[in-house]
């Protein structure tokens, strides 16, 4: 072969070479990047399984300060009707 396109064939291979290490080193970070995002989908339904809860309990709370109210009404009317 002759000298020439020896030396362009060596420098393809080192080419090749270089860019399947970059391939090797792009796909290295999209799998970090992909459990990453997988990470943080899983938090958001957490988050979101939370916020559910705490609202269903806040509801509830609520009903129950309403039920309060209501009860202290009805005595201080109560109170008001007996005196």
């Amino acid at each position: 072969m002759h000298p020439i396109i020896q030396l362009q064939v060596r420098d393809v291979e080192l080419e090749l070479d270089e860019e399947k290490r970059r391939h090797a080193e792009t796909i290295k970070i999209l799998r970090k990047k992909e459990r990453q995002v997988k990470e943080v989908l899983i938090q958001s339904e957490e988050d979101q399984k939370n916020v559910a809860l705490l609202q269903e309990s806040l509801d509830k709370l609520n009903q129950r300060v309403s039920i309060y109210k209501r009860q202290l009404q009805e005595q201080v009317s109560w109170s008001k009707v007996v005196a």
